[in-house]
């Protein structure tokens, strides 16, 4: 990680299985039920590697969601890089009190309720100069030609890179993603 000037840790799902096999299991089917995983996950990213369950694009489902499982496929398409906010900071227009940070998670969209200087419950603005934001890339995933069905149109979905990974594929390359 430090050699290559990263920002991820890989680790090997091969490995991991083989050092303590129960939290493997564990990962694989709930990787997001560890108890203090909400205070390391916004700063530390870890790669599992060597998932051992593939699937294709078109098997895709959504109990596959929030499990370890890979997908392989062609870039078709790679947007720009686009900045999202991470943490965001409110300035009160009333009492000019600023207020945060507050994380933004990608999923949500945090407001503020109420001003604890001031008590007012608004208006906020968006303090652009304090607020942290991070990159992301979106890529067009399709299924390789060789494994869609004959008479069949290959199915696609978009895959949101993140970090270091963003640039690291260009179009009509074939790669894996994964865990989703």
């Amino acid at each position: 990680m430090g050699q290559l000037n990263r920002e991820s840790l890989e680790v090997s799902f091969q490995h991991l299985e083989d050092a303590n096999a129960i939290l493997a299991y564990l990962l694989s089917n709930s990787p997001s039920t560890y108890p203090d995983y909400e205070k390391i996950r916004q700063e530390v990213h870890v790669r599992i590697t060597d998932l051992p369950v593939t699937l294709s694009i078109r098997d895709l489902r959504e109990v596959h969601l929030n499990s370890l499982v890979r997908i392989s496929g062609v870039v078709t398409r790679r947007t720009g890089v686009f900045p999202q906010l991470k943490y965001v900071k409110y300035d009160c227009v009333k009492c000019g009190t600023v207020i945060g940070p507050i994380h933004q998670d990608s999923t949500t969209e945090v407001r503020v309720k109420a001003c604890p200087n001031c008590m007012s419950k608004g208006p906020f603005v968006l303090n652009s100069e304090q607020t942290v934001y991070r990159n992301f890339q979106k890529l067009t995933l399709q299924e390789t030609p060789g494994t869609v069905p004959a008479g069949r149109l290959p199915r696609h979905r978009e895959v949101i890179l993140l970090w270091d990974l963003i640039d690291a594929a260009r179009p009509g390359e074939e790669i894996e993603v994964g865990p989703l």
